[in-house]
């Protein structure tokens, strides 16, 4: 013990990159399932490394933790709540097995990535790992339904749930890809790189044949269209006439593709002479949300026990669905699961990230500016992918985390470099 205590004075300043190493690791490997013991290797080596930061560097981690400001506190508070739920759940064990997987992990994701950004280049390399990952991951896809002539998610995504969910999740991501650079060489490689990786987004959205993907996509980029937009304005640059038709014939693709989506849906589900009004008035999940509110109805304030499938023996055997396991909506199942009081704090979460990344937007700094915008939207877009579907689980809540708290700390750091300057150069 007497040794391990001489050595980590020594480690203290090696361990933020080494700690950066596993974060960037881990969130690389977050765009699928099926890399799970080498994630899970990755988690541990992550989280050992931000405690053994928090113990050798106190201030330091202190300092990160405080760039999140109430956020960090809201986020505890929901935490909290979903942990109270496990005692009143309807089944223990499930609760439990699901809180150790969601509540546990994903805050310990949202904390160890904070710790974790030191400086503006760690934030870079996490923005920049799952963008890699995703174009990986999007390539394989592409290249493996074109040779055997259909899109197979099981093997590499996981699912076309998860995998459209992280494809708005990456969305935002794009931004900086042609607003980052400071030069114009630098811009004009990131509209290039922009154009290819949206193309590719969009390719492999269409691949999973998702309806409501194609109106999160809509938000995030209309939203931050708008917001760039807004800026431009606030600092006497106006709207250039080439922006404005870029993001219309965005949106007609967008439009384009949606309608291609639903209409085989219900050429594959529905007779012919159905109208695509008539099939979205016939989705399952009408009557699915019906039923839970039957159940919400019973249980409003504390809701049955945290889980997403908490009900998942009882709502399929009542509606005759085997599929209809979960409400297919988060803010209904977060209602579900910890009552009225857990969707006011989840409510509250997402309200204090919105509102700390439009402080962010709202600031004179052009990179903190968009920062904000990309905080924003990624909120945006990932509330409403979910209001079909409940993908705030497993890999895609872990990427929530760690993007949220990468961008947070990414604002701070510009809204006050000199402090930060010499935060390092303290804990170096």
């Amino acid at each position: 013990m007497n040794a391990i205590g001489r050595m980590l004075p020594t480690l203290a300043p090696r361990l933020p990159a080494a700690l950066m190493v596993f974060t960037t690791g881990y969130a690389g490997m977050l765009l699928t399932n099926n890399l799970v013991w080498p994630r899970s290797l990755f988690f541990a080596l992550m989280c050992a490394a931000a405690l053994l930061t928090a113990i050798t560097q106190p201030a330091a981690a202190l300092a990160h933790l405080r760039r999140a400001g109430p956020v960090l506190w809201v986020v505890l508070a929901w935490a909290l709540w979903c942990t109270a739920s496990l005692a009143w759940t309807i089944e223990p064990r499930f609760s439990l097995r699901e809180w150790e997987t969601e509540i546990q992990y994903g805050i310990f994701v949202f904390v160890a990535t904070l710790v974790a950004v030191r400086d503006p280049r760690d934030a870079r390399t996490l923005v920049a790992a799952p963008l890699l990952a995703f174009a990986a991951l999007g390539v394989a896809a592409v290249v493996m339904t074109a040779a055997t002539g259909a899109f197979d998610p099981t093997r590499w995504h996981h699912d076309v749930g998860i995998w459209s969910t992280h494809l708005v999740l990456v969305a935002p991501l794009l931004l900086f890809l042609p607003f980052a650079p400071a030069t114009a060489r630098g811009r004009r490689y990131g509209v290039a790189a922009f154009v290819v990786l949206l193309a590719l987004l969009l390719v492999n959205a269409r691949l999973t044949d998702n309806r409501i993907v194609w109106i999160a996509f809509a938000a995030v980029y209309g939203l931050a269209g708008a917001a760039i937009a807004w800026r431009g304005r606030r600092t006497g640059k106006a709207v250039r006439p080439r922006h404005v038709v870029m993001l219309a014939l965005l949106f007609t693709v967008l439009t384009v593709l949606f309608a291609n989506v639903v209409r085989d849906k219900a050429e594959m589900y529905y007779p012919p002479s159905m109208s695509v009004s008539q099939v979205l008035e016939n989705d399952p999940r009408i009557a699915l949300w019906k039923r839970v509110v039957d159940k919400i109805e019973a249980a409003p304030w504390l809701g049955y026990g945290f889980g997403r499938g908490i009900l998942r023996d009882e709502l399929p055997a009542e509606l005759n669905n085997l599929a209809l396991t979960h409400p297919h909506n988060t803010l209904v199942g977060q209602w579900l699961e910890t009552g009225c009081i857990g969707l006011a704090l989840y409510l509250a979460m997402l309200g204090i990230l919105l509102w700390r990344h439009a402080e962010a937007a709202r600031s004179v700094d052009r990179l903190r500016g968009l920062i904000g915008i990309v905080g924003v939207a990624l909120v945006v877009g990932f509330t409403v992918k979910n209001l079909t579907d409940d993908f705030f689980i497993r890999s895609n809540a872990k990427l929530f985390w760690v993007l949220n708290a990468t961008l947070l700390a990414a604002a701070a750091m510009r809204a006050n470099p000199a402090a930060d300057t010499r935060l390092r150069m303290a804990s170096a």
